[in-house]
């Protein structure tokens, strides 16, 4: 059956294998005090483990997710328009875009290129500069 043994707040278990599952873990005796700061990192999360369900009310806040938004012109009479490269974004994705001044013509579509620019293509020729901000996930 294996090695059984109390262990008081503070003391821990050392050079034992207590074979511990999660169904022997007491609900809430893992608190984030007590990991370790490299215990838990992206590698040992699983695809997919972690669903909007089991996040707490706030934990994802705009400050902890990393994004940026790209300002992109396209100039009167052209049909694009791309912003300088970012190592930042490059392997992100584009989420979103809205125009920030004018905008005379349709956008057609919108690409994160290799190299971590953006751009914006337009269903016609410009006839004054649209202005837009592309949102980009940093990978």
């Amino acid at each position: 059956m294996g090695v059984s043994k109390t262990v008081g707040e503070g003391q821990e278990l050392v050079g034992l294998d207590t074979n511990v599952t999660t169904k022997r873990i007491v609900d809430g005796a893992v608190t984030e005090g007590k990991l370790a700061d490299t215990a838990v990192a992206t590698a040992k999360i699983a695809d997919g483990a972690v669903t909007s369900s089991k996040l707490s009310a706030g934990a994802a806040t705009k400050a902890k997710i990393g994004y940026k938004a790209v300002a992109i012109t396209v100039a009167a009479a052209a049909i694009n328009g791309s912003s300088a490269a970012d190592a930042d974004l490059v392997g992100g994705a584009i989420i979103g875009y809205h125009p920030t001044g004018n905008q005379d013509q349709l956008v057609d579509n919108v690409v994160l290129n290799a190299d971590g620019s953006v751009t914006i293509t337009l269903a016609a020729a410009a006839t004054a500069a649209n202005t837009f901000n592309v949102i980009v996930l940093k990978p």
